[in-house]
């Protein structure tokens, strides 16, 4: 996506100096090995860990791909095997941090044959590896008493129901903790069906974790279908459950994005990210699919959406103007999708401890922006067999700085978007690492160059050794809170142009998050359209009215934004 940003003053994206490090979102970063990876989106799986290894103040990078664990130390990059070896297929892979009697990663893998588990100790260079007898969600959590939680399905006399259960270790049977949604009478227990995995998160000092997960018919009462969040805030003694959000394709329900007339649908694809904060709020990232209504109109469209357990308000993150699902010159998306991501998808979330900071970062398709106009940047296929038209995939982020309750669009900005590339399955590390005496947050992230477009397992072009690469980026605060740029009253612009035929442009600007209605009226003060009816983030805003099918005459645009009310009149001749 190739978009002009107005980047408020005080954000300053800076890359650092480092031959580890890239300068621009044009340049790859740290080039890790090659891959066969083709299709692979780390869903609930973690796959980067940052952390000192031996507390002297330096922090060393771990990334886990397939079989191979490689750790950036410094300028150096060492490569581990911490697997048992095998013939079989690698697929996936997840790494954890755990300090229980000593730091170690524990690692697991999923092959052809069966899963595989290593325990890896940085200090000591040393392994211990084996072999899953059994199944095993890679969904775990390592607890720092050297003990594991895990989700697993259990079978009861009647029925196939979801546990969370406790290990010993991460190769062995647990013993059961608790049904998933036991004691909840908004849960249907027995009869639900998931359309995603079952992600456990939680917090640093283990008091909070939150099992989350998209189903249908898991409630007892209203719209049936939606997410779901089962949790403990005191370690597990006792867990209540809530409903993040209601609807599917067949029944989406209105009004649950505050920011806007969206309908989340949820039909595919539900990806979603997560993250617990040392104060135990729950943050989500949500590839938000669904309907958006616009003067009567409803079209399909892929936001990204944010929630978190403090606020239960969900919150478009992304760019209205690049989630259609066709582009200005009528290409649509589902014609040249790469199967794995279909328009803004794939989120990955990362917060600060404190919770105060919270990025997510998202796959967007790559545009070329001309004249205001975008259209899609299509790799024109192959020359083989399967040859397939795809277009290329950027990343990009927002970011915001007070617990997740305000996002600006003008905040966001690219992470990685060569043009001519298509950069696929970014995974950030999970924890923002946040220093508020320099006033600089460092986000690191693991993505890959996928050399030929397209998904070779569904005969999208051939299949391609990848480079994998590291990368991380230095967002500067300084200033965010002192030199604030949003306005300091409320203000309702005359409409331009004036008087005007069939379209016109309406402007206003409100100082704090609130709920602004704006509408039209005739002399007869009756209602004409309704333009705006949502919450809004503190800015300027505009709006493109279109009169096409009124008659000539005077009309009146009337604002409400919570205590504030004003009035203009416009003049439309035709």
């Amino acid at each position: 996506m190739k978009q002009s940003f107005n980047i408020i003053f005080y954000l300053i994206i800076a890359f650092i100096s480092s031959n580890l490090f890239s300068q621009t979102s044009q340049q790859p970063g740290t080039f890790l090995k090659l891959s066969d990876m083709d299709s692979y989106y780390p869903f609930g799986k973690n796959l980067i860990e940052v952390f000192d290894i031996e507390n002297d103040g330096s922090k060393e990078v771990f990334i886990m791909i397939k079989d191979t664990l490689v750790c950036l130390q410094g300028d150096s990059i060492r490569f581990i095997k911490p697997l048992i070896q095998t013939n079989s297929a690698y697929y996936i892979s997840s790494i954890k941090l755990q300090e229980c009697d000593e730091k170690r990663l524990v690692i697991l893998s999923a092959t052809e044959s069966g899963n595989l588990w290593a325990y890896y100790y940085p200090v000591t260079n040393n392994v211990s590896s084996g072999v899953f007898y059994y199944p095993r969600d890679f969904s775990f959590l390592p607890f720092n008493n050297c003990n594991f939680w895990y989700n697993d399905l259990l079978d009861t006399s009647q029925y196939l129901v979801e546990g969370i259960f406790n290990s010993n270790d991460i190769y062995q049977s647990g013993w059961l903790i608790k049904y998933v949604g036991e004691g909840d009478s908004l849960f249907n227990l027995y009869y639900w069906v998931s359309t995603s995995p079952l992600i456990l998160f939680k917090s640093k000092n283990e008091n909070f974790v939150s099992s989350v997960f998209i189903g249908e018919n898991i409630f007892t009462s209203g719209n049936p279908h939606g997410i779901y969040r089962y949790y403990t805030n005191d370690g597990g003694f006792s867990w209540s459950g809530e409903i993040m959000m209601r609807g599917n394709i067949n029944l989406p329900v209105s009004g649950q994005v505050v920011n806007r007339n969206l309908l989340p649908h949820l039909k595919e694809f539900g990806y979603f990210d997560g993250m617990i904060d040392n104060n135990g709020v729950l943050h989500i990232a949500l590839y938000g699919i669904g309907y958006k209504v616009q003067n009567f109109d409803t079209t399909e469209v892929t936001p990204v959406l944010y929630w978190n357990s403090n606020d239960k308000k969900w919150i478009a993150v992304s760019d209205p103007k690049f989630e259609n699902l066709v582009d200005d010159f009528g290409n649509q998306l589902i014609n040249y999708s790469p199967m794995y991501c279909y328009g803004l998808s794939l989120p990955s979330i990362a917060v600060s401890d404190d919770g105060q900071i919270v990025m997510i970062a998202w796959s967007s398709p790559e545009y070329n922006v001309q004249n205001d106009l975008i259209t899609l940047n299509i790799y024109p296929g192959d020359n083989s067999q399967y040859s397939t038209q795809i277009y290329y995939t950027d990343y990009f982020a927002n970011i915001s700085f007070d617990g997740g309750k305000t996002w600006d669009v003008s905040r966001i900005f690219p992470v990685k978007n060569s043009k001519n590339l298509s950069e696929v399955f970014l995974s950030l590390n999970k924890k923002l690492d946040f220093d508020q005496n320099l006033g600089k947050v460092k986000a690191d992230f693991f993505y890959i160059i996928d050399e030929i477009p397209g998904n070779a397992n569904f005969f999208q072009n051939s299949s391609s050794i990848n480079p994998l690469y590291y990368d991380s980026l230095i967002i500067s605060t300084t200033g965010f809170i002192s030199q604030s740029v949003y306005p300091n009253d409320y203000v309702l612009s005359q409409n331009y142009p004036n008087p005007f035929n069939n379209t016109t442009t309406i402007e206003f600007s409100i100082p704090q998050n609130e709920r602004v209605r704006l509408v039209i009226y005739d002399l007869l003060g009756q209602e004409v359209v309704k333009l705006i009816d949502e919450e809004k983030n503190p800015g300027k805003h505009k709006i493109i009215f279109n009169g096409y099918n009124l008659a000539s005459g005077i009309y009146f645009y009337v604002i409400e934004a919570g205590k504030f009310k004003a009035i203009k009149k416009m003049l439309l001749l035709k």
